[in-house]
């Protein structure tokens, strides 16, 4: 049947067969650029939803929250949710936390022995459901991979146990006898963890840093040395908290991303 056409038809649909190999080939490359623009879109709004989760978060390392803060944080997650949760299966999660955050409003933050509080459990849960729909902690770059590491996972671990330890260095404070002793047991624990935490940071700003060029160094030298800082002050003031008084916590220096 081919060998009846012209030359012009057999030329014709030579080209046409060519021209359906370019057009297949240029498909699969534009769906290939769509899927990576979707995953960066992706990334920015879970990095947008990550700082209102930190934000929220922070507060709850003081002694008294305030109830208006609390409401504000609420909110905000409620916001974050409707902007930014769009594919992220987050939205039982938020609700949760931001109920949370208004129940904290005017009581204490910090409670008794080494658990957190349910809203702080809460929001950790977002941060790790957001930080995995979004992929950041999927992140195929070192560089990258490592700096998130720290912010989704590093980080909310110390915010947790620097917490945890300034709640028992209060009432080490004031404890005594067979209190204090099984409070100190505990304190020795989280002591640990801190230890533990910080290598994973330390570790993790070293393959950062070895992974990528002089610039990210450059950004976030200042950031590590100001929580080392803070870290070591706060360590300090806890092993030996004035009775009646407060240990302060490096809220910032704890999350500096």
């Amino acid at each position: 049947m081919i060998g009846k056409l012209t030359v012009g038809r057999k030329l014709a649909l030579i080209y046409l067969l060519d021209l359906s190999a370019v057009i297949f080939i240029s498909g699969i490359l534009i769906n290939e650029k769509y899927i990576a623009i979707d995953f960066s879109r992706k990334e920015m709004a879970g990095n947008d939803y990550i700082a209102a989760i930190r934000d929220a978060l922070l507060p709850l390392t003081r002694e008294h929250a305030d109830a208006a803060r609390s409401a504000r944080s609420a909110a905000a997650i409620e916001q974050a949710e409707r902007q930014f949760g769009t594919g992220m299966r987050s939205a039982e999660l938020s609700g949760e936390f931001a109920a949370l955050l208004r129940q904290a409003g005017g009581t204490p933050a910090a409670h008794g022995g080494m658990a957190p509080s349910p809203a702080f459990v809460a929001g950790r849960e977002l941060l790790t459901r957001v930080g995995n729909q979004s992929n950041l902690i999927l992140d195929p770059d070192l560089d990258s991979y490592y700096t998130m590491s720290l912010v989704i996972l590093r980080f909310p671990e110390l915010l947790e146990v620097i917490n945890s330890t300034r709640g028992l260095a209060l009432q080490l404070a004031t404890a005594e006898g067979a209190q204090r002793q099984r409070l100190q047991t505990q304190f020795l624990i989280l002591e640990g963890r801190m230890d533990a935490t910080m290598g994973g940071i330390g570790s993790d700003y070293t393959e950062a840093f070895a992974a990528s060029t002089p610039l990210l160094r450059q950004h976030l030298d200042g950031s590590r040395a100001a929580l080392q800082q803070a870290v070591a002050q706060f360590r300090a003031s806890a092993r030996w908290p004035p009775r009646g008084g407060s240990v302060a916590v490096p809220l910032r220096s704890a999350w500096p991303c």
